[in-house]
């Protein structure tokens, strides 16, 4: 599945830069999946939030880098995230990066 996710950039936290139109359609994007997590009958945790939202980030000509991250439970276990970012626009999984060091990010254009 990782070369359909885009170009592999490493363990990098990276976060493209979006015209203001791109900004305006990634803001779209995050309500429409918001919206669907609350309706769909199945898993719908980040990653698969994340998958949605970089084909649908292809279709709308919005350039997503989609982030694989991990962290230290309470009890140390590791604790998988992943997230979306586009501009100034978390699409998904919300500030990742901040509690969760990067293992992977996909960039989309």
């Amino acid at each position: 599945i990782a070369p359909f996710l885009g170009k592999p950039l490493g363990p990098v936290c990276y976060v493209p830069l979006a015209s203001l139109a791109a900004t305006r359609r990634a803001g779209r994007l995050r309500a429409a999946i918001a919206r669907a997590v609350r309706t769909v009958p199945w898993r719908n945790d980040c990653y698969p939030q994340a998958l949605a939202g970089v084909m649908l980030g292809r279709l709308l000509r919005i350039p997503v880098a989609m982030h694989l991250g991990v962290r230290l439970g309470g009890e140390g276990e590791p604790e998988a995230h992943a997230w979306l970012a586009s501009g100034r626009i978390a699409i998904t999984g919300g500030p990742g990066h901040a509690s969760h060091a990067a293992v992977a990010c996909f960039l989309s254009e």
